[in-house]
């Protein structure tokens, strides 16, 4: 399947695309031949995580490595597995498979649900102080 993703934002009713995609666009459009019917689909941009909200993320994993002598990606796989809902795929056969969820797609509501969740059982299930000013 042929596939061109790029930005672009609405003004005045019309779709423009931001300028530092025009390449990527001209490129991309080469794979279609003229008069070709291609399906477009338009999404509202969400914004992903934080460099701020990744950084206090590895803080409070670094609980389980600092603390507990975990490996860090250890720490990682093991708040995905418990604290984020699986992901499901369908192969091209349609069959559909459930897979562990990552971080690395989580928006900024998303990730700061998922370090609550983390911090909520840190404190709760597993009494570990975090001070108010965030994690050591």
């Amino acid at each position: 399947m042929k596939a061109l993703r790029y930005q672009g934002c609405i003004v005045q009713g019309q779709m423009v695309p931001l300028r530092e995609h025009s390449s990527i666009i001209q490129a991309g459009r080469a794979q279609f031949q003229e008069g070709e019917i291609v399906d477009v689909t338009e999404e509202k941009h969400v914004r992903r995580r934080t460099l701020k909200q990744n950084a206090r993320m590895w803080k409070l994993l670094g609980i389980f490595v600092d603390d507990w002598g975990w490996e860090r990606d250890e720490a990682h796989d093991f708040c995905c597995e418990k604290f984020l809902d699986p992901v499901v795929h369908e192969l091209p056969d349609g069959t559909r498979v459930q897979v562990r969820a990552g971080t690395k797609h989580l928006n900024v509501s998303e990730m700061s649900e998922f370090m609550d969740r983390i911090e909520r059982w840190l404190t709760i299930d597993q009494g570990v102080h975090i001070p108010a000013d965030g994690v050591k």
